[in-house]
């Protein structure tokens, strides 16, 4: 639309100047006064008949060919110019149209991360992009069975079932579509006894939507909640990749029948060993074991 109007209007310049060219006459020209410089003195010539002479008619036209040879250099010389300058408008939007395509399609390809605050790092959120509108939430977490159906497992033991994961939550638009724990490097599915690629988590229905990084990670402290127990009904996997077999975690289950009669049971301290306190773990980093005795 731009160049469009810049060329109406060279148009239109063009066609005023040459107006004004054309309308440049060289029978308009008359010779009022003659004069000649001679040694020290001006001679004048003075006009004393208006009768045409031969003479004159043949100065007039041969002015009138010089003068029309050389509008028309000059309406030439215009005319390339203003050639010229269309060349370069031209070039100019091209150039602007193909900066402007690439860009428009930078934005089409581009997406607004979430807003992502140092204080849900600090609770070990992070995020990166998926295909279209889908995100990949990564939230820093650690399996830490407690329970195989509502029976504790004794403290001790529990201190070598906990391992570092990754729980990871994936989002099309404002819904999400995939929870699953990984392995901190790689990513890989993390081998747990309830994990059949990707995990069965029993009767646990995470929410499908979300609005804010905070309902990711209440989606993730969720699903930390349940892996929390070992539910013998729903296990898929019998033998877990670095943890111990099913059975061999059913011989080390407090007695319950011991500790009938002494009321609600204390929350108790697990004595966390240096490795786990180099990986951030500590003894609020899941529910309570509250959320189990009911």
């Amino acid at each position: 639309m731009i160049n469009e109007n810049i060329k109406e209007k060279a148009k239109k310049d063009i066609r005023y100047m040459f107006e004004l060219l054309d309308g440049i006459d060289a029978s308009d020209v008359k010779l009022d006064e003659l004069t000649i410089r001679a040694g020290g003195k001006l001679l004048k010539f003075e006009l004393v008949s208006n009768n045409p002479l031969s003479i004159e008619d043949e100065v007039r036209e041969e002015l009138k060919v010089k003068m029309t040879k050389k509008l028309q250099s000059i309406k030439t010389h215009i005319n390339n110019k203003i050639t010229e300058m269309s060349t370069f408008v031209t070039e100019i939007r091209r150039s602007f149209e193909q900066k402007e395509r690439e860009f428009n399609k930078k934005i089409q390809n581009s997406k607004l991360m979430p807003d992502i605050k140092y204080t849900h790092a600090q609770k070990g959120l992070s995020v990166v992009q998926g295909r279209k509108d889908e995100y990949i939430w990564l939230v820093q977490s650690i399996y830490w069975p407690k329970f195989v159906n509502k029976q504790k497992i004794k403290r001790d033991y529990q201190k070598k079932l906990i391992t570092p994961i990754i729980i990871m939550i994936e989002t099309a638009g404002n819904r999400v579509i995939r929870v699953s724990t990984r392995q901190p490097m790689g990513l890989d599915y993390f081998q747990h006894y309830h994990q059949s690629n990707p995990d069965c988590w029993g009767s646990w229905v995470y929410p499908k939507e979300w609005k804010t990084p905070d309902d990711i990670l209440q989606i993730a402290g969720q699903a930390q909640a349940v892996l929390e127990t070992i539910n013998t009904g729903s296990i898929a996997n019998q033998t877990p990749r670095g943890l111990p077999r099913k059975a061999t975690v059913a011989r080390h289950l407090e007695d319950e029948r011991k500790k009938r009669g002494r009321g609600r049971p204390r929350k108790e301290k697990l004595d966390l060993n240096s490795e786990d306190i180099r990986s951030g773990i500590h003894q609020d980093f899941t529910p309570s074991d509250d959320i189990w005795m009911s």
